[in-house]
């Protein structure tokens, strides 16, 4: 499936973090190589706390997405076809003494409990 890759550049950034501010001044390009290749994986941890009737509690969300894109083609103004896969997701969330919610998108054992 092809994306527009100023929203994947956008999402990727987004979750990131970058260190560094990108000025005016500075323009960034891609510089993409017909047959270039890439794995990505994107991690995100949230961690939400809260408290009801008087009592704490929280909930931890552990997220992993793991993509892989591939350079199709590129024009001669440096216009790019990208195909981007999912490969694998993965979630994993814990409220208080409850047991994890967990889900795998390449487990070979199907999800039971709160996550069916």
């Amino acid at each position: 499936m092809i994306y527009d890759l100023r929203l994947m550049m956008v999402v990727l950034l987004s979750a990131s973090g970058l260190g560094q501010v990108a000025y005016a001044e500075t323009l960034l390009r891609w510089k993409f190589v017909e047959g270039d290749a890439w794995q990505i994986t994107v991690d995100q941890h949230t961690t939400t706390a809260t408290t009801g009737a008087g009592k704490p509690t929280g909930i931890d969300i552990t997220m992993q997405l793991q993509l892989s894109w591939a350079v199709d083609s590129v024009d001669s103004e440096g216009t790019a076809q990208i195909t981007q896969q999912i490969e694998r997701f993965s979630v994993t969330m814990r409220a208080g003494a409850a047991e994890p919610v967990e889900y795998a998108s390449d487990s070979e054992t199907k999800p039971s409990g709160s996550a069916a």
